[in-house]
């Protein structure tokens, strides 16, 4: 696949990435999507603690 410009790739990661936050399940996660699995309600003491899932843009590549 080519790109037509920087922008064009950035418009295309973005998307993908999108994409797999929203979009993907994983079963390491409970069979959620990242973004599900970070939005569920916080765990009761004494149980495993959950990392957080971080989804950000920045303009410098």
């Amino acid at each position: 696949m080519k790109f037509t410009s920087l922008e064009n790739l950035k418009e295309k990661i973005m998307k993908f990435i999108e994409f797999y936050y929203n979009r993907i399940y994983q079963k390491k996660l409970g069979c959620l999507t990242p973004i599900k699995y970070q939005n569920q309600p916080p765990i009761s003491a004494g149980t495993l603690i959950r990392l957080p899932v971080y989804l950000t843009y920045t303009d410098s590549f």
